[in-house]
């Protein structure tokens, strides 16, 4: 009986054309909220506070002189935060101001000791009457900070969170989006290998190269989870002891 051949080319030609691509749109819900995490951090806290870091660096000075000082410490069942606080005059032009921002990132937080140290300069400032320097917006006096330094232990440990949510989330995005590559076959039951890309050059590659990968990207994910900790280590060693540490 004739048999009838078919050219590689015309076979590579013909899988070409059936070929078509599985995307999880599941995964790539999945990892959209960790994505938009990543990004809401990005935009809404990082950037800002780079932004305002560079700006205030160009800002004047001015002699203030402080009528509020503390330093204040709230406890809560898994940390404790300090909040380096103060309300202050100065004046621009002979007019008065009073304002209260004492440093670029605003609120409380226990990433170094930058908030004891600034606190308990400013209350010492306070109780020995001393002028205090203040930096003010020259096109807005109204805006103005004590303390312009950049923090940097603060910023990385934001930037933990664009990484390892918006990373992870990207990363689900763009692998459910990208999905898997099949091939139509008119009869999948004679000849079953021609559904697998991968099989058609008739080297058989192990799977375990995508199960390493991921469990590498699982492990250095938390250990950037885990990373905040480096930051405390010495606050709670000095201030609450070994035990409270372990």
């Amino acid at each position: 009986m004739p048999t009838r051949g078919v050219s590689a080319d015309g076979l590579i030609t013909t899988m070409k054309l059936a070929m078509k691509t599985e995307r999880s749109g599941c995964l790539m819900l999945f990892g959209l909220p960790f994505f938009l995490v990543g990004i809401g951090f990005l935009f809404w806290s990082v950037i800002p506070t780079v932004y305002d870091s560079w700006r205030v660096q160009s800002w004047p000075a001015v002699s203030g002189q402080l009528i509020q000082a503390d330093l204040t410490t709230n406890h809560s069942s898994d940390s404790t935060t300090h909040e380096a606080r103060a309300r202050y005059r100065y004046h621009i032009s002979g007019r008065e101001y009073i304002h209260d921002r004492v440093a670029i990132n605003e609120g409380g937080d226990n990433i170094g000791d930058f908030q004891q140290q600034l606190g308990r300069k400013l209350e010492n400032l306070y109780r020995s009457h001393q002028p205090v320097t203040v930096f003010y917006n020259p096109t807005d006096p109204q805006d103005a900070v004590i303390n312009r330094d950049i923090r940097w232990g603060l910023l990385g440990f934001k930037m933990i969170f664009v990484l390892v949510f918006g990373g992870v989330g990207a990363g689900l995005v763009f692998w459910g989006a990208r999905g898997k590559k099949t091939i139509e076959v008119a009869d999948v039951a004679s000849t079953p290998w021609l559904t697998r890309p991968e099989w058609h050059s008739g080297v058989i590659r192990s799977d375990a190269r995508g199960g390493m990968i991921g469990i590498w990207a699982f492990a250095a994910i938390w250990n950037l989870v885990s990373a905040p900790v480096a930051f405390q280590f010495l606050d709670i060693w000095k201030e609450e002891g070994p035990v409270a540490l372990l």
